[in-house]
């Protein structure tokens, strides 16, 4: 793993790999109560209903309802089940995530090396108990926001107040 981008091929590799390999031990069915409302607002918007006021399940941002409509849609003409596209969907999340997270962390002066663990630390904390859900997906932001001071290669001060001295 000498390079940025074997590194990263790594980072995208693992989410996947963890990702899709817990998707695949699990039984059928087994979903976050997130999953079972998606496929709910999605047959409502499949028939032409706007599900902001025939359902109080979507509690989503309006984009996420447009993610849904598409996914609905390929669905429906290739018979893959919605469930495992938005799997898919947010596995491709997930992976974006990683590589932004590492790609951030190498912009502020983290060692390739260190920027590589922190976001491999942060697809473990994300893959912890989760069902496919999005609020796993900004773990590996959290781990980087957990650094420490000084962790940029400069060495941590004091913490000030930022108020001038006297």
């Amino acid at each position: 793993m000498n390079s940025a981008r074997s590194r990263l091929a790594v980072l995208v590799a693992t989410t996947v790999a963890i990702r899709l390999g817990f998707a695949a031990v699990l039984p059928p069915r087994f979903y976050s109560i997130d999953i079972h409302i998606w496929e709910r607002v999605t047959q409502i918007l499949m028939s032409g209903q706007n599900p902001y006021q025939t359902t109080p399940l979507l509690y989503y941002p309006p984009l996420w309802m447009q993610v849904l409509f598409v996914l609905g849609k390929i669905s429906s003409r290739t018979h893959i089940s919605l469930a495992h596209l938005i799997q898919v969907t947010l596995t491709g999340v997930d992976a974006a995530i990683v590589v932004l997270t590492y790609l951030l962390l190498r912009s502020l002066g983290i060692a390739e090396r260190r920027a590589f663990w922190i976001a491999l630390v942060g697809i473990a904390r994300a893959r912890a108990g989760s069902r496919f859900t999005c609020s796993r997906a900004t773990a590996p932001l959290g781990s980087a926001a957990c650094l420490p001071a000084g962790s940029a290669g400069e060495p941590a001060g004091p913490p000030t107040s930022g108020i001038p001295a006297r």
